[in-house]
């Protein structure tokens, strides 16, 4: 997600569903408390 890589993109180098993909990215951005894709790279970016 960082290199902004697309959830079908990463779905298939994962070997994974690409729905599977989405909701852990949802779970993620619940329990950081992020509202998008971009708030969760910069928060797991900065120190």
């Amino acid at each position: 997600m960082a290199e902004g890589m697309t959830n079908r993109i990463i779905a298939r180098e994962l070997g994974i569903a690409e729905w599977t993909v989405v909701n852990h990215l949802r779970k993620v951005m619940r329990k950081l408390g992020c509202q998008s894709r971009v708030q969760v790279t910069r928060r797991l970016s900065s120190p």
